[in-house]
């Protein structure tokens, strides 16, 4: 009655390793999804379809793969005082409309993000990249970097004003963490003790103020808060919007917060890098922990290729976008990813949409 029928042959287990790299070759290529990457990477996977290779990228066991290969590349040597580590959190989130199995974010979207830290101006040879959380559902800068120890005395950590909370700068005080973070303008009370410098302007920008101040007013010690001292500078940036640095760099000139505090958009541009030009924004997992499972290989390929690079450049996000091109070029990459993630502003459309 079987004759002339082969019987159904279940594929080996998955090879760990196999997997992160065939999901570095459906990055580089920017593979459309899991059958293509199941198809490419045959060899890699043992020939196992599309729903087995769905299935693994969601184990747990696979994103601590990925945190361990990551942890070994981490650098030996961290930047010193003179060096400067930006911190900032990125989103993946994804329309509820789809089927996924996500932390919920709102009423429309569903997903997570990533919290790190990322090394500007580090030696060849370096890791500037460091994942500091992987985050499920909504979150608060602020509240993310209550569970993250920061190195003291070490590098100067720059932090947008998302991450602004006075009991977080007294705490990084009394760490002794060098720190420069922009401040909120909403509610921002404070008592100036003594005036630095006078009003002048560095390059575009106007300072208005800059001084030593305490940060809580008058009232603050009656509701028993800390009230640290810091450095604050105020001033106006050629758009006209206002920019508020407090920092406890107080040896330090308003010049040298305001250009420390600039570099800090490198770290945006590391985001826009690892979405639109390395593909990230293009998800092949709608589960939480494949999600955290495709960060992690993205951030482990680009620290492969600066760590590959046998140039002398510095390690920038410039020099990370030249050595993307060169591979995909050498690999005869083939076409255009699809995003699958939502754009700044979707969730606002999608709002108006629901509620007309």
């Amino acid at each position: 009655m079987w004759s002339g029928v082969e019987p159904r042959r279940y594929p080996r287990r998955i090879e760990p390793l196999g997997l992160i790299k065939a999901f570095m070759i459906a990055l580089v290529l920017g593979l459309p999804g899991l059958r293509a990457v199941a198809a490419r990477g045959a060899d890699l996977l043992s020939g196992c379809n599309h729903s087995a290779l769905s299935h693994a990228v969601r184990r747990r066991s696979m994103v601590e793969l990925a945190q361990a290969l990551l942890e070994l590349l981490r650098p030996r040597d961290a930047p010193g005082a003179g060096g400067l580590v930006a911190i900032d959190s990125m989103p993946l989130t994804l329309p509820s409309t789809v089927q996924h199995g996500c932390a919920r974010i709102n009423r429309t979207t569903v997903g997570g993000g990533v919290l790190w830290a990322f090394a500007l101006h580090v030696a060849r040879g370096a890791n500037p990249v460091r994942i500091l959380k992987v985050i499920a559902g909504a979150w608060h800068d602020s509240c993310l970097m209550e569970g993250v120890e920061l190195r003291a005395a070490g590098p100067v950590y720059l932090m947008d004003r998302g991450f602004y909370a006075i009991d977080l700068v007294a705490r990084w005080i009394a760490q002794q963490v060098r720190f420069i973070v922009r401040a909120k303008r909403t509610h921002l009370r404070y008592e100036v003790e003594r005036v630095v410098g006078k009003p002048r302007r560095v390059g575009l920008v106007r300072v208005t103020l800059d001084a030593i101040v305490r940060l809580g007013g008058p009232d603050r010690p009656l509701r028993r808060k800390a009230c640290p001292r810091v450095r604050m500078v105020r001033s106006i940036l050629p758009t006209g919007e206002e920019l508020i640095l407090v920092s406890n760099l107080m040896d330090r000139g308003a010049e040298y917060l305001l250009q420390s505090y600039r570099q800090r958009w490198q770290i945006e541009r590391f985001h826009y890098y690892l979405k639109e030009t390395l593909g990230l924004a293009h998800l092949y997992s709608f589960q939480q922990n494949g999600l955290a499972f495709l960060v992690h290989v993205a951030v482990l390929l680009c620290v492969l290729l600066l760590l590959g690079g046998d140039s002398q450049k510095p390690l920038t996000v410039d020099r990370l976008r030249e050595l993307l091109r060169q591979l995909r070029r050498a690999c005869g990459f083939f076409g255009l990813w699809r995003r699958n993630t939502m754009r700044k502003g979707q969730t606002r459309h999608l709002k108006k949409k629901q509620n007309p």
